[in-house]
């Protein structure tokens, strides 16, 4: 059986959703910059494509914990984040049963 969600309508294609092109995940915004919900690297509002973000420690001030990862590392760790999520989100709609 597939795992695919049913919706009721198609949706639209969208290309140009800023991402990290690291952890390779959708930014999250305030309406001031967009932030990435897993390494925390944040850019101004009107960065464009191919911008370099403010790390998170640099732009918060706040030291994180551990060594830094490597870009495979974080991606890898991203994707597991993500599939975490959608799994808990078939879960809650009654798609699937808890594990």
């Amino acid at each position: 059986m597939t795992e695919y969600l049913k919706l009721a309508e198609a949706p639209q294609l969208v290309i140009h959703y800023p991402t990290c092109s690291t952890c390779d995940v959708d930014l999250e915004t305030d309406g001031d910059g967009w932030t990435c919900p897993t390494c925390g690297t944040s850019w101004d509002m009107r960065a464009d494509d191919g911008d370099t973000g403010e790390l998170y420690e640099s732009w918060s001030g706040e030291k994180l914990d551990g060594p830094a990862v490597t870009e495979e590392e974080a991606s890898e760790i991203s994707h597991q984040r993500q599939r975490e999520e959608r799994e808990k989100f078939l879960v809650s709609l009654g798609i699937r049963k808890p594990r």
